[in-house]
Formats: C-alpha cells, sequence, structure tokens
C-alpha cells in the first residue's frame, strides 16, 4: 500500500455536520456563508469576469446530444427552458413560459379522448374543459373505459423573448424540439426514453403549446426543464423557410443529420442571460447578453470563462496564478492541507464544502462472460473497504449511497442492508460461481481463464486513482487482479458507448425525482444509452413500467423500493459515495450562495467586488 493512502486511512474521523450555509431544505438561502468578510457589507454591481474550472472538455453543447452534466452547468447560464426548478424553494417556475396548466383525459369506450379537470361526480364523470372550449358535461361512467390523470400539458409561452443571434423565439422552436425526440436517427437515446411517453404536440394558438401524453407518467413536469432542450428551429429545423439551409423535402433521416453534425452543437446560439463567445482547447468565454428577456436575472458578472482543466493536479496552482476564481474539485489532499492553510491562499482565498445529490459508482459490463454472474458481480462490492476509505481519504466527510435514489427522497430505501466489506464471503461467492485457483499462481480462474478485470478511470482524477489503488490491493487478496487504466474523457467516452470495458469507475448527479429506466430498462441494453450494465431483467423492466404509471405517493415508493433490492441482487453498479464538493473561491467574489440543486451554485448571482 502506497504510504500515503496508509497514512490517510490511519487518521481519525471528524463528525460530519453540514454548515448552516448548506441547504439542507427548501427556503432562503444564506449568502457568502464561507467567505472571511461574510459580515462586512458589500455594493451589488455589475461588471467584471469570473474564471471557474471545467474538470473535463465537453463535445458539444447541445444538450439533446451530449447528457453530461458539465454541458447541462453551461446551459444553466447559456441556455433557459420553459420551466426549471427554483434554487430555494426546489418547485417548478415558468422560465420561457408565463404559465402552464394540467389536463386529465376521460378515455370513452369507443377510444374517444376528452381533455380536460376531471371529477367523480357519483354515477358519471364530471369534465370541464380548457377555459373557451365549452361547457362541463357529465359522462356515465359506463361508458368510460378509464381516468388518465395529468396527460395534458399547456404553455402558453412569454413574449419578447430573443435567441443570441436576435431571431425571435417562438411555438415553432418548441415544437420541432420536441419532434426531435421522434427521430429515430437523432443521437438523443439516453434521454429519449423519456419522451417516449408524449404521442404528440401542437399549437393550437399563436403563442401557444400542448403536449399530450398517451399515459400517466410521475416524472412528466420533469420533460420541460432542460430536458426538453429547445432548439433555434431558424438553425436546425430544414423545413423553417428562415433556415439558409431550408429544404422542405428533406427526409427525416436527412432532418437527423442536419440536427446531429450542425455546427451550432458547439457554436451555440441560446436564449439565456450569457452568450457564447468563444471555445478553445483552453476555454470557454461567454459575455452577459443584453438582450435577455428577464432584467431581474440577467445576472451581475459581464463575463464568464470556464477554464478547461483535465488534469485536476494542476488546477490548485492555477487558482494562485491568477487564472481561476473558482475551483471546485479540490483534492482531499489540499483540502485539509497545507495548500488551503497557507498564507499565498489565505490571502487572495477562501475554501469551503457543499453536498448536492450524486453518487460514485463502478458499472461492470454484464455482457463481459466474466461478469456476467451476480455472484461474481456482487463479491466485488464486498472486497472493497468503503468505511476505511470514509474514514481515511475523506476525513469522514462523506457517506454510502444506496442507488440512483437520492438518500433524501422517500424512494430511497434507507432500511436496506448494504454489500458488507467481507474478503472472506466474497473469495466463498467466487468459489460458488466456479472461481478459484486451480494452478497455484495466486489468482482465481475457471475454464483455463483467470479472473482479470481492467478498470477505467478519468486521467488525473486523485480520488479515482486513489480508490483503484486500494480496490486493487483489496482483489489482490481474493485472487482476483485489477488493472487500472486511466483514460482522457473523450476515450472514456468512446469506450462507454462502444461497451467496451470490464468496469469503469465514475460519477453522477442525481435528480429530485429520477426515472430508472434509462439506467435498467431493457430497452436501452443495446443502445447508446444510460444503461452501461446492459441490464436485460423482467422483473426491472416490469417494476419500472409499473411505478412510471403510478400516480399514488406511496404505492410508487413501494415499487421504488422493490426496485431497489431487485438492483441491489443483480449488482450491475458498485454503488460508492456522496462526497461534498470542495473548493476554493476568490475573496473578491461576493453574494454567492450554496444550494441543494447541482451544480450548487448560480454564476449569475455572483458580484466581481474591487
Amino acid at each position: 500500500m502506497p504510504l500515503a493512502i496508509a497514512l490517510l486511512i490511519a487518521l481519525p474521523t471528524p463528525q460530519v455536520e453540514v454548515p448552516a450555509g448548506v441547504q439542507t431544505t427548501p427556503g432562503p438561502v444564506q449568502v457568502d456563508h464561507f467567505h472571511p468578510d461574510r459580515e462586512i457589507p458589500f455594493e451589488v454591481q455589475s461588471g467584471g469576469e469570473v474564471s471557474v474550472l471545467l474538470a473535463s472538455r465537453p463535445q458539444r453543447l447541445n444538450y439533446m446530444l451530449e447528457n453530461s452534466a458539465v454541458s447541462r452547468h453551461l446551459l444553466y447560464e447559456l441556455h433557459e427552458s420553459l420551466i426549471r426548478r427554483d434554487w430555494e424553494t426546489w418547485e417548478y417556475v415558468p422560465v420561457l413560459c408565463k404559465a402552464w396548466r394540467v389536463e386529465d383525459a376521460l378515455v370513452l369506450e369507443d377510444g374517444t379522448r376528452r381533455f380536460g379537470q376531471v371529477t367523480d361526480g357519483g354515477d358519471s364523470w364530471i369534465l370541464q374543459p380548457p377555459a373557451a372550449e365549452g361547457d362541463s358535461a357529465r359522462f356515465a361512467k359506463a361508458d368510460v373505459e378509464r381516468v388518465d390523470r395529468e396527460v395534458l400539458y399547456s404553455f402558453e409561452l412569454r413574449e419578447g423573448v430573443q435567441w443570441h443571434d436576435g431571431h425571435t423565439f417562438d411555438e415553432r422552436d418548441v415544437l420541432f424540439s420536441f419532434q426531435c425526440w421522434k427521430n429515430p436517427d437523432v443521437r438523443c437515446d439516453k434521454r429519449r426514453y423519456m419522451f417516449d411517453k408524449f404521442v404528440s404536440a401542437d399549437s393550437p394558438a399563436p403563442g401557444q403549446v400542448r403536449f399530450f401524453l398517451d399515459r400517466p407518467y410521475f416524472m412528466s413536469e420533469s420533460a420541460f426543464d432542460e430536458s426538453l432542450t429547445i432548439l433555434p428551429s431558424h438553425i436546425f429545423d430544414l423545413a423553417d423557410p428562415d433556415n439558409p439551409h431550408y429544404d422542405p423535402e428533406a427526409t427525416a433521416e436527412e432532418q437527423a443529420r442536419f440536427i446531429n453534425e450542425n455546427p451550432a452543437n458547439r457554436e451555440w446560439v441560446g436564449l439565456g442571460p450569457y452568450r457564447l463567445t468563444e471555445w478553445t482547447e483552453e476555454a470557454i468565454r461567454a459575455e452577459r447578453f443584453e438582450g435577455y428577456f428577464n432584467p431581474d436575472d440577467a445576472g451581475h458578472v459581464a463575463r464568464i470563462r470556464w477554464r478547461i482543466h483535465t488534469d485536476l493536479a494542476t488546477a490548485p496552482l492555477a487558482l494562485l496564478n491568477g487564472e481561476l476564481d473558482f475551483l471546485d474539485r479540490l483534492s482531499s489532499g489540499d483540502y485539509f492541507g497545507d495548500f488551503t492553510a497557507s498564507d499565498t491562499f489565505r490571502e487572495q482565498f477562501y475554501r469551503g464544502h457543499y453536498f448536492t445529490p450524486y453518487t460514485g459508482y463502478t458499472a461492470w459490463n454484464m455482457k463481459r462472460e466474466h461478469l456476467s454472474d451476480a455472484r461474481v458481480r456482487r463479491a466485488l462490492s464486498m472486497s472493497f473497504d468503503w468505511d476505511g476509505f470514509i474514514r481515511g481519504y475523506y476525513r469522514g466527510l462523506a457517506f454510502r449511497t444506496r442507488g440512483d435514489q437520492w438518500v433524501s427522497s422517500p424512494t430511497c430505501d434507507l432500511t436496506m442492508p448494504l454489500p458488507p466489506f467481507d474478503l472472506e464471503a466474497a473469495a466463498a461467492l467466487l468459489m460458488e460461481a466456479g472461481w478459484y485457483d486451480r494452478d497455484g499462481d495466486g489468482l482465481v480462474d475457471r475454464d483455463g481463464e483467470a479472473l482479470v478485470i481492467e478498470l477505467l478511470m478519468p486521467v488525473g482524477n486523485e480520488t479515482s486513482s486513489a480508490f483503484g489503488q486500494l480496490f486493487q490491493e483489496s482483489l489482490a487478496r481474493i485472487g482476483v487482479q485489477l488493472t487500472l487504466a486511466a483514460r482522457e474523457f473523450a476515450t472514456l467516452r468512446e469506450r462507454v458507448v462502444g461497451r467496451d470495458f470490464d468496469a469503469i469507475a465514475l460519477g453522477t448527479t442525481l435528480a429530485f425525482e429520477s426515472d430508472p429506466e434509462q439506467l435498467w430498462h431493457s430497452r436501452w441494453a443495446d443502445s447508446m444509452s444510460s444503461n452501461r450494465s446492459g441490464l436485460a431483467d423482467e422483473e426491472t423492466d416490469q417494476l419500472i413500467e409499473a411505478l412510471q404509471v403510478e400516480t399514488r405517493d406511496a404505492e410508487r415508493i413501494e415499487l421504488f423500493h422493490r426496485l431497489q433490492r431487485r438492483i441491489d441482487a443483480l449488482q450491475p453498479y458498485m454503488f460508492g459515495l456522496c462526497a461534498p464538493r470542495r473548493f476554493a473561491m476568490s475573496r473578491r467574489i461576493r453574494n454567492v450562495q450554496i444550494f441543494a440543486i447541482e451544480p450548487g451554485y448560480s454564476i449569475r448571482r455572483w458580484v466581481v467586488t474591487d
């Protein structure tokens, strides 16, 4: 074991306490909680530039095609959506719309659907249609097949919204963007599942759009946040007369190719308070868009520079050299050690940390023969000492997660036992699956092959490296050889998409509500989706499909708990930890708030002081 890691594990564990400045419940969020001068007033002024770390280089900004957290975080300032969660209240609020309405459907015996607010009138159903669409009507229950709740979403769009190139935003942009998800050749499989539930969309009048679901869907509202990814029709739609490449005869395949290969996927034209001005290998720059529709939320900072540092080991030096104002990937060694304790650091910066819904994980490729047995995967999951890692590497400032549902959500079953650290039991499981040392070379084998696993991880990531070394040493004790392969993010992406890996150590942001279909349903086991393990299990599919249409909270939570235990039995992932983001911030940046919603901060609220 490397000496540095051995010393870390020997350190005592302090009690973990979430600071008062870190949001744990809905409500107002304190300003500058971690700032040493938080009691000193400052003037809210506009101007200046902030430089923010970008730990990976996105290929594009079109979130429809680039399902990555880094693209999503950039779009928080460069783009807007129909609705979004409020930072403080966690409730959805209108952004590109002024208001929206949700309605039910009466499905008659002949298959006809009538939309409106449906109430129970005893022996009949009472339907109140949308305003200006007629009076209420009664339908005998004998003539009604079923009532589908919340299957029509109607939006009234905000007027006066401009794209960054000056073109007017309207309902055509929204409807075109929806149709992109229905085009099978558009490369958006990772989140296509969400829009499969919607059968159609239309515009009954200028400035209005409606979306129709074929059945209730518990996460339908969340489809209209950044998930929808509204694209400028005049740039992406070949059937739009304002498009310089206008071609009304283009086929669906040609339209998809135009979307997939469009330079605007990277040369982004958005609707946010900041517009993209430069994209190089070193940085992505944006400046405040004076035509932004909401002056109250238009941002104080004049310019944002996201500086790309894929090698996190060099980022602290870039901070001290003035190349960064904000770095939220401090290693444990730097956060707890001499780096943040030095006079040089304290004169210009301060440190802090925050938790957002997140989990680290190791995905096993279940399509590889040596990883196809759940007993093998469980044995591997029982071979890492998570408690020791938390005590040593994180100084106690982390906790284990239990799956793809956030621990504070009722959909997460906190009573489910976690796989224990038990090398003896792990070795017994391997033997049960036919893996044991037949030739005395110290490695377990079967059918003449030793159990050798390659673990992919991001290059330059100290946490992944520390985890990989400890896991490697632990597995060696039960005769499993783990080889570590650190790769650039682009290479990792290619190998994940091609499912060319044994195991990969990554992390993911967890939503307040999360549809497990993208991760676990067999529908996506052979596609370029988030089902990275290639899981295909009938019981899992049935549970997912049942919870998606279950609108009763208690019943849906029970289905989530059953699914969580099924995933635990199958072990497609070894779930790891939620650790806080440890950050360093320039003391000249004020008005900083730490939110529970990712990425945990809002740059447009920051103020640059002299």
